[in-house]
């Protein structure tokens, strides 16, 4: 079985990336049976892409034919491939490489559940359409408050 694991600098002494698509690195662990056969990492070229990073991401992780990819979150467009190629998305963060490896061996990580898979369509997730001070046109609204609070 080969894995894909997101990453800072990458190897198995690594910790596992909270995001898909924009970090770093992909660390590709070969497992045989219940042996680490074969490491090595690929640096993430689409890491400073404008937008559609992890896409690409997911695209050249299907090319290096892997079975499985663990990160702390994946984007709607990267699970989109993953599911059409039969790709398991597995998610956990904050671990190292080899732990998180050796739980998908050992049968104790499940696959992302869709509500660990972030949607730009979610509320507060940018393009202004949250609610925050300024999303949805109630920023000007508090700032001329702001404003003649001051001048009081």
């Amino acid at each position: 079985m080969r894995i894909a694991v997101a990453t800072e600098r990458g190897g198995l002494e690594d910790r596992v990336s909270d995001v898909f698509g924009r970090a770093p690195n992909f660390t590709i662990v070969e497992i045989e049976g219940e042996e680490i056969r074969d490491v090595r990492v690929i640096e993430n070229s689409s890491v400073n892409f404008q937008s559609g990073a992890g896409i690409q991401a997911a695209q050249m992780l299907v090319n290096e034919r892997i079975e499985a990819v663990i990160a702390g979150r994946f984007g709607p467009n990267a699970s989109s491939i993953f599911s059409q190629n039969g790709v398991r998305m597995i998610s956990m963060s904050g671990i190292s490489v080899e732990e998180a490896v050796r739980k998908v061996m050992r049968g104790d990580a499940s696959e992302s559940s869709p509500s660990l898979i972030s949607s730009p369509l979610t509320p507060g997730m940018g393009m202004r359409g949250g609610r925050g001070l300024t999303g949805m046109r109630g920023g000007a609204r508090i700032r001329r408050g702001w404003k003649r609070m001051l001048k009081k």
